[in-house]
C-alpha cells in the first residue's frame, strides 16, 4: 500500500512538473484578437489593428511580455438590416408579457394599449430602436448625433 502511495505521488509530480514548466514559457504570452465595430470597411480594419500592433508594441514589449495581435473582420450589412437586429435581440431579451406587447404593437393589435405595462413596453421597444437608428446613421456618416 505505501509503496503504491509513492508511485502515485511521483506519477503526480512528474505531470505537474511539465505544467509548470509549460506555465513559465507561457506566461508572458499576451494574445490580442481584434473584431471591427459596425460599417468598417477592409482598408479601416487593417489601419485599425495596425494601430493595436504599434500600441502592444509602444506599451508590452517594454515590460517582457510577448504579444500576437490578430483580429477578423466583421462585414457590415445595410442599415435596415442593423435595426431590425436590435428589434430582434430586443424582442428576444424581453420577458415574456413584454414580448406579448410587443407583438400585439407589430401586429397592430391595440390590446397593448390596454396595460400601463405594455404601453410602458412598446415606448421602451420604440425608443431603442430609435435610438439605434441614429447611432447607425451617424456611424455610416461618421459623426456622432447628440
Amino acid at each position: 500500500m505505501f509503496m503504491k502511495r509513492i508511485f502515485a505521488a511521483s506519477v503526480l509530480t512528474a505531470c505537474s512538473t511539465g505544467a509548470i514548466a509549460a506555465c513559465e514559457t507561457n506566461v508572458d504570452r499576451v494574445e490580442i484578437f481584434y473584431i471591427n465595430g459596425m460599417f468598417t470597411d477592409w482598408s479601416s480594419y487593417r489601419a485599425n489593428l495596425q494601430a493595436i500592433e504599434e500600441f502592444v508594441q509602444s506599451y508590452l514589449y517594454g515590460w517582457g511580455f510577448s504579444p500576437t495581435v490578430h483580429g477578423a473582420h466583421n462585414e457590415s450589412e445595410n442599415a435596415i438590416s442593423q435595426v431590425i437586429e436590435v428589434a430582434r435581440q430586443k424582442f428576444e431579451d424581453a420577458n415574456a408579457s413584454a414580448q406579448l406587447a410587443i407583438k400585439q404593437f407589430l401586429n397592430n393589435d391595440p390590446e397593448y394599449v390596454n396595460t400601463p405595462e405594455g404601453v410602458a413596453t412598446v415606448q421602451e421597444f420604440l425608443a431603442d430602436i430609435n435610438s439605434a437608428y441614429t447611432t447607425i446613421l451617424a456611424e455610416a456618416e461618421g459623426r456622432v448625433f447628440q
